[in-house]
């Protein structure tokens, strides 16, 4: 915008526009109104002297070069009607600078009564209410923080994307202040440089095309005026815009390759981070068979103890038994009744 303003085209048809008002401000009738013309002149340069806008700038010249019509020919053409206006407009500016009179000030209002004591209650409560919206408070607070959640695995972290920035997030941890103002920051600074470019190509285009064009209009009167010197190597105002046009491109196009390298990084991390998930897995899943296999082998080991010490007590117990058997002798005779023989026939 600096570029386009300070054009040395601008300048010079500035003071020519200037000179022409002020040459026509001397040639008024002397007295209150070539005074006031000439401070109006004078004043209006002075404002708008820092306007940096294309489209305020063409509206202001537009409108200036009306005025300085209407005053060369109140000036040097003898237009009645003309002076007339000129006359008009400067009674009605002078109007409009005269500070009005001082309003009175209103009356005072009549006091409220006290507030009574259910009053004062309602409005404290209100006010609590509002007070709990406007930071977002749940109505019944906690009395005690929550436990914070602990995993129970490995949790790597993953890639996620915000407005198509990437991020690496890690589950169960809240993102920090810095990662969240760094994304919000890239955010505007992405939707600032979209805008320029809109801006650029649909109006500022055309302002610098329209520019090139009186440029060209221009440059001859000049350089048979001696005003103007052909620099070598100045490029013109479309050249310029369209110089920024590409620049805002080249600098979007490195934040994107920009984007795409944290996005390949991150999702190394992320890779690597599940290839160590796996491995966790695995040799936990290894571990159990391990602590599996020994607790069979033990169960086996007591089942083959507790089996062998069985034995040993059967064993003994057979072994006493016939122990005793050897220590108690068994005498048949003694218990042999011999009992008289029976006849053979009946009689005795």
């Amino acid at each position: 915008m600096s570029s386009i303003v300070s054009n040395p085209a601008h300048r010079t048809a500035c003071r020519a526009l200037y000179k022409a008002f002020l040459s026509s401000c001397k040639k008024l009738p002397p007295g209150p109104v070539q005074s006031g013309a000439t401070k109006h002149v004078k004043h209006e340069f002075k404002k708008n002297a820092k306007v940096r806008s294309v489209k305020e700038l063409q509206r202001i010249f537009s409108e200036a070069y009306g005025h300085e019509r209407i005053l060369r020919a109140a000036a040097t053409e003898n237009d009645h009607t003309a002076l007339t206006h000129l006359t008009t407009h400067l009674t009605t500016l002078t109007h409009l600078k005269t500070p009005l009179p001082a309003r009175p000030y209103p009356p005072a209002p009549p006091p409220q009564p006290p507030l009574t004591r259910l009053q004062k209650a309602q409005l404290k409560r209100e006010k609590r209410t509002l007070n709990r919206l406007k930071h977002h408070i749940p109505p019944n607070p906690p009395k005690s923080p929550p436990t914070p959640w602990q995993p129970k695995r490995y949790l790597f972290p993953l890639m996620a994307s915000a407005n198509g920035f990437p991020l690496l997030r890690r589950r169960g941890t809240p993102t920090t202040e810095i990662v969240a103002t760094t994304i919000k920051n890239l955010i505007k600074q992405k939707q600032k440089r979209q805008d320029l470019q809109e801006y650029l190509e649909d109006t500022l285009l055309d302002y610098a095309k329209a520019e090139d064009a009186w440029d060209q209009l221009l440059l001859p009167h000049l350089l048979r005026a001696g005003l103007e010197t052909p620099q070598p190597g100045e490029g013109t105002w479309e050249e310029q815009v369209r110089w920024s046009m590409r620049d805002v491109a080249d600098r979007m196009r490195q934040r994107d390759v920009q984007n795409r390298n944290l996005a390949d990084e991150f999702w190394e991390i992320e890779n690597a981070g599940r290839r160590k998930h796996d491995l966790i897995l695995e040799t936990r899943r290894a571990r159990r068979w391990e602590i599996v296999a020994e607790k069979r082998l033990a169960q086996q080991k007591e089942r083959e103890r507790e089996e062998m010490q069985m034995g040993n007590e059967v064993s003994a117990g057979k072994g006493e038994n016939s122990l005793l058997n050897e220590s108690t002798p068994t005498n048949t005779s003694a218990h042999v009744t011999t009992e008289p023989e029976k006849p053979i026939s009946g009689k005795t």
